[in-house]
């Protein structure tokens, strides 16, 4: 008799968030997932008057019920509803979802080229580097990453309780890979925070 195998434990909703699926290829389809656009939207709208809006301590189960509303129920979902008017919520499960997809948004060994891209001494050379290295991204990474830095871009110009330093160092650990955590030395945070905040500094002119 053949033995089934063995099962994963079930997730422990109260103490890690699930994993998003991962982004769809379909050049005919949406390459922004709803649940990221549907979040966005209504970040767009609430987040310029909420100070912090990355703060907080949301509970853990909270994010994965909003995520799990928001794949059933699709851009029907009313989120001041559900996250009962909690924006910090829908801002945790914004970047719960983009830290959680199975390949970062901006993946290796792009990464390290984006790196060392920071250090061309001239800034328009700079400037058009980086873009050439995000324009060989997949179509999903490249549509996802710009809807998520052109709203932090605005979120931080328009709204004086997200600087866009504050949005740059904890969006560094969203949207790049984690790598083992030794690797990430001081050098290494630095580097990802430069990239991220010239990302958001010069959004128009790399997307």
């Amino acid at each position: 008799m053949r033995r089934r195998p063995a099962q994963p434990p079930p997730l422990d909703r109260d103490r890690f968030v699930q994993a998003s699926p991962p982004l769809d290829e379909d050049m005919y389809g949406e390459l922004v997932p709803s649940t990221i656009a549907l979040l966005i939207s209504h970040l767009e709208v609430v987040g310029p008057s909420t100070d912090e809006l990355f703060g907080g301590d949301p509970q853990i189960r909270d994010i994965n019920d909003i995520l799990d509303e928001l794949r059933a129920g699709g851009r029907g979902v009313d989120l001041h509803a559900l996250t009962r008017g909690d924006h910090r919520l829908a801002a945790a499960a914004l970047a719960a979802y983009c830290r959680q997809l199975p390949d970062p948004l901006m993946p290796s060994p792009e990464a390290e080229q984006l790196f060392a891209a920071l250090d061309v001494p001239d800034f328009a050379f700079r400037i058009a580097g980086i873009r050439d290295i995000i324009s060989t991204f997949p179509e999903a990474n490249q549509a996802v990453l710009h809807r998520v830095v052109y709203f932090l871009s605005k979120l931080g110009s328009t709204s004086s309780g997200n600087p866009l330093p504050q949005l740059a160092q904890l969006w560094a650990a969203m949207l790049l890979p984690a790598g083992p955590a030794h690797s990430r030395t001081r050098e290494r945070r630095i580097k990802e925070f430069r990239l991220v905040a010239l990302l958001l500094q010069q959004c128009s002119c790399i997307f």
